[in-house]
């Protein structure tokens, strides 16, 4: 066994860890790096104390979740809330260690744990990759379960990288990637590292090498030209995404809604001229009730073709029991002239922004309270156009890949995501959202349109590649052409079979070994 690194070798260890994450994923989106970004951590906690382990892990996960998200989270403090610098940056701070940081601890333990059973090999290496997918997994799951800058989100500009997705979620690219760090890590650790790269390393290569195969089959199929080429005219969808970039004065304000829905009109009158069959318009893209306003739209519906159908975000007052209504962020359809085809109500609501967090009691003591908090709606209808029915996720709806397998088990033939992410400041936030919700358009094989405030709209291939993106903080209409299906994948007939397969791998590699085989002995004997 080589050498134990000491205390200050490995802080050192842990701190490239969390630096190595960070820079992987968006604002730096160094995609390579995600093949080695937990090598380093793993190797510093072989051999620590369990505390210790934990330790390096918070470390870890401090750097790099502070570094991914506290600055849009204080953006965000500070442009929605109303908060001062000192609580906006507070506010960053807090939600990396509440959200990501735990996790990573989680992990060092682990880790920690399967190192101390296993000498450096294969089967060690695996486990210690399952136990990274099962915190990832965890991280999604728990509490308000927030999926944000997983380890496979790093892969977009490498999207062979992700196909694995279709069958395992986003837990398959994230193994194969810590497959790969705790194939670097044990060899590291091995006292003869040229038979241990040959032993650890090649059976990490061969997983690598299956992936990447796989992948590029996939893209192969699935292709964007090729799924939209091989369909008749009539089986296409063609769409258009308006991203108006209104100042949030003119949103925030119905003194300004004028100038506002004349911005979106004018944008929408542009996209026209390629005869889309759906126009869509981002979450919240006005202030007023859309279906309760009508009179609002008589622009727009004049000149929409009679066939062209409207999606428009905005808020939605719902008659509930008892004569109360309630106030929902909601995606209207319209057919011209104004009338209601069709409306989703956002049924996961963004803890924090509209509705109190995970546990609700401590929510009430510490959240900032806001007088526009919405309601969950109640149902999960698809809506349709040309013939085809799609799925509508709002903002962080993107994030929950249960929520797209929802849609699709129903009957999905493609998926319209509408968000806002004016709020984050800055670049880094949009990129990791879209960079997320391009994994949900590969678990379920459809296309997948996304439309936002000021960034970033796109239309995202089955394969995850973007196809059409609008330049963000800029007024812009794309269109496309789509290819709605009906395929079934395995990761939505399955779920996370995988990821609850890694949990349980995690947890019987932390057991000493021969644990299993005494305890089959007890329970028969």
């Amino acid at each position: 066994m080589a050498r134990s690194p000491g205390s200050a070798a490995r802080l050192a260890l842990a701190c490239a860890s969390g630096a190595l994450y960070f820079a992987c994923l968006p604002p730096l989106a160094l995609a390579p790096l995600g093949f080695v970004a937990l090598a380093p951590l793993t190797l510093a906690v072989r051999g620590a104390s369990r505390v210790a382990a934990a330790a390096l892990g918070w470390a870890a996960g401090t750097i790099a979740c502070t570094a991914l998200v506290a600055p849009s989270v204080d953006a965000a403090g500070r442009l929605y809330f109303g908060l001062g610098p000192g609580a906006a940056a507070a506010s960053g701070i807090v939600a990396a260690q509440v959200y990501g940081v735990a996790y990573f601890a989680l992990f060092g333990l682990a880790a920690r744990e399967i190192c101390a059973r296993r000498p450096p090999g294969p089967a060690s290496a695996m486990l210690v990759a399952a136990a990274w997918v099962a915190c990832d997994f965890a991280r999604a799951t728990v509490g308000d379960g927030v999926p944000w800058v997983l380890l496979a989100h790093s892969q977009l500009a490498h999207p062979w990288a992700l196909q694995l997705a279709d069958v395992a979620g986003a837990a398959g690219p994230s193994f194969v990637l810590a497959l790969a760090s705790a194939a670097i890590a044990g060899i590291a650790a091995s006292d003869r590292r040229g038979a241990a790269l040959a032993r650890i390393g090649g059976p990490a290569i061969a997983v690598v090498a299956a992936a990447a195969l796989y992948g590029w089959t996939a893209l192969a199929r699935w292709a964007p030209a090729a799924a939209v080429d091989e369909r008749a005219e009539e089986a296409r969808v063609r769409v258009a995404l308006v991203q108006g970039a209104l100042p949030e004065s003119w949103r925030s304000s119905l003194a300004f809604l004028p100038q506002a829905l004349e911005r979106m009109n004018e944008l929408t009158r542009a996209a026209l001229a390629d005869r889309p069959d759906l126009v869509v318009w981002p979450e919240n893209a006005v202030t007023v009730s859309v279906d309760a306003n009508p009179a609002a739209f008589a622009a727009i519906d004049r000149v929409l073709p009679p066939e062209t159908r409207l999606l428009v975000g905005g808020p939605r007052a719902v008659a509930v029991a008892n004569g109360r209504a309630e106030i929902r962020n909601a995606a209207v359809l319209l057919a011209p002239g104004g009338r209601v085809v069709g409306a989703y109500d956002k049924r996961v609501l963004t803890p924090w922004a509209e509705t109190a967090p995970w546990p609700a009691v401590v929510g009430q003591l510490v959240r900032p309270r806001r007088p526009d908090d919405y309601a969950a709606g109640d149902r999960s209808p698809l809506l349709e156009v040309k013939g085809h029915r799609f799925g509508v996720l709002i903002c962080s709806e993107g994030l929950y890949a249960d929520l797209a397998r929802e849609r699709v088990r129903d009957g999905a033939e493609l998926l319209v995501a509408i968000a806002n992410d004016g709020w984050f400041g800055g670049r880094a936030a949009r990129e990791q959202h879209l960079a997320a919700v391009a994994l949900r358009a590969i678990e379920t094989r459809r296309f997948l349109v996304r439309a936002t405030t000021s960034g970033i709209t796109a239309v995202i291939a089955p394969t995850g590649e973007i196809v059409e993106r609008a330049p963000p903080e800029r007024p812009a209409a794309i269109a496309g052409a789509i290819a709605p299906n009906a395929v079934v994948t395995p990761y939505v007939r399955w779920g996370d079979a995988f990821a609850w397969a890694s949990v349980v791998a995690a947890i019987a590699g932390m057991l000493p070994l021969g644990a299993g085989k005494r305890l089959r002995e007890e329970t028969l004997a």
